[in-house]
């Protein structure tokens, strides 16, 4: 079930990249629109190399994953870990302020990256989940 769930995460984030390109290049009107896509806080052509080096890292790690073990070290698991925790946190965090109490703010009431952000630390901590830091 986790290696479901690892792979569907990752999917789901690449198809939000794939949109998001496609938005920017050509402006499908059954999308979003682009500014619906990111908060604005850094530039997209930066964002874009960003999600390329994610993707080019989640992708191997993601189709190599087995259900109780990964092909990372204990070293970069005990690192990753409380990563994912603080990611996780940050995003959740986001997601309510920008629903609840920010919701005209650029960078808190951005709904499509606060929820990939959500998912994305969330493919985190399953990828670190079960695995020894010894």
């Amino acid at each position: 079930m986790k290696v479901f769930f690892v792979r569907l995460l990752f999917t789901l984030f690449t198809l939000r990249c794939v949109a998001q390109l496609m938005q920017y290049a050509l402006e499908f009107t059954w999308l979003p629109p682009f500014s619906r896509f990111q908060s604005g806080s850094i530039p997209y052509p930066l964002l874009l190399s960003l999600q390329v080096v994610i993707l080019s890292l989640g992708w191997p790690l993601s189709l190599r994953i087995k259900q109780r073990t990964t092909p990372l070290s204990p070293k970069i698991i005990r690192w990753i870990r409380p990563l994912g925790v603080v990611y996780l946190l940050f995003s959740v965090i986001r997601l309510f302020l920008g629903t609840c109490i920010y919701t005209e703010h650029s960078f808190w009431a951005a709904h499509i990256p606060s929820i990939f952000h959500l998912m994305l630390a969330t493919w985190l901590l399953l990828v670190t989940h079960g695995q020894e830091t010894e």
